[in-house]
Formats: C-alpha cells, sequence, structure tokens
C-alpha cells in the first residue's frame, strides 16, 4: 500500500518479503489523491511527506487509532492543513 502511494509522488520502490528498497528520486507533488488505506501509520507518513510538495489524503481520519491530535499537533507546528469532513 505505501509503495503504491510512494509512486504518486514520483518515488520507486521495491517490496521484498523482509525488506522495502527505496530508490533515489526527485519526488513531486503528487498528481493524485493519496489513499491513506485505513493505516494510521501510512496516513501520518504520506501527512509528513506532502508538508513537502502538498497533497489530499483520503481516509485521514485513520490516524484517530493511534494519535487522535496529530494533524492539530502538526497544525501546532506551523503546518498549513485544511481538514474536510467526510
Amino acid at each position: 500500500a505505501m509503495a503504491e502511494e510512494l509512486k504518486k509522488f514520483g518515488v520507486s520502490v521495491t517490496v521484498h518479503d523482509d525488506k522495502v528498497i527505496v530508490y533515489p528520486a526527485d519526488f513531486h507533488a503528487p498528481t493524485e489523491i493519496l489513499n491513506g488505506h485505513n493505516d494510521h501509520r501510512i496516513v501520518m507518513a504520506l501527512a509528513i511527506l506532502s508538508t513537502i510538495t502538498g497533497g489530499k489524503i483520503e481516509g485521514a481520519e485513520a490516524v484517530n487509532k493511534s494519535y487522535p491530535s496529530f494533524f492539530d499537533n502538526l497544525i501546532t507546528l506551523g503546518i498549513g492543513i485544511t481538514q474536510n469532513e467526510a
């Protein structure tokens, strides 16, 4: 799931049973909506990467599983976030 989302940033990865290889790349803003795959870890990783490029994450509410204040904390750090309710 994460490899699929990283490809939207122009990042190439190879997934193996016991490792993930991420290849050097000039990543860019995603041209598609990112999918959180109902996984709080993926949402948080995509959110941090999106602080550099921008992006929209569908299913971002998955962070409530482990870190409900995640986006509020990013806002406190000065990161501009727009939250849309489903």
